[in-house]
């Protein structure tokens, strides 16, 4: 399903169109402002650095972004949390509380606003894993710990993490249908 260029307002501003970066901040700050002010627990005003931060990266990356490998609001979605992940390690990663890692709630006004049908359809999806790999992917995923922050956070053992986050990748893509090679692993 080919989109219209002019539709497409990363591509807009990839090619210098002032006026897409500002229709990209009025669609997706709503997105990018919750993202940051949950990772930074309420603090407006880092938040709003947060925010600052991300846009300027989306401006950067917009000529990145392939339109046939996904939505504007997963790409933007992305470049936020790689941000988010890099502001949170720099902060203080050991202060991370396992019991804390947990998606937004399914009641927030903003919840399809924030990522559209792609978060809802990651949101089901985990919803059927078991808890523990469901918190493997949490902390890998939402709070950008690697495998061995997660063994030190968790208290499993290396390998367990390591099933965990297979078992409940290969669930979350059966779910949302893409198929999986098992062999490898990598998408068919």
């Amino acid at each position: 399903m080919a989109q219209d260029v002019s539709d497409n307002l990363l591509i807009r501003i990839a090619q210098g169109d002032r006026r897409a970066t500002q229709e990209c901040i009025r669609r997706h700050g709503p997105l990018v402002w919750s993202l940051a002010l949950r990772s930074t627990h309420g603090q407006r005003a880092e938040a709003e650095d947060a925010v600052q931060e991300i846009f300027i990266e989306v401006w950067r990356s917009a000529a990145k972004y392939n339109p046939e490998k996904g939505s504007e609001s997963l790409f933007v979605a992305m470049i936020a949390r790689r941000r988010l992940i890099d502001r949170f390690r720099a902060r203080a990663p050991e202060t991370v509380d396992i019991a804390d890692v947990e998606l937004p709630s399914e009641d927030s006004p903003s919840h399809e606003a924030e990522i559209g049908a792609d978060y809802g359809a990651v949101r089901q999806g985990l919803k059927l894993l078991k808890p523990e790999e469901r918190k493997v992917l949490d902390l890998g995923f939402v709070y950008g710990m690697t495998q061995s922050e997660i063994v030190e956070q968790t208290g499993m053992p290396l390998g367990t993490v390591k099933s965990h986050m297979r078992r409940g990748l290969i669930r979350l893509r059966e779910y949302m249908g893409v198929s999986v090679n098992p062999t490898n692993g990598q998408e068919a």
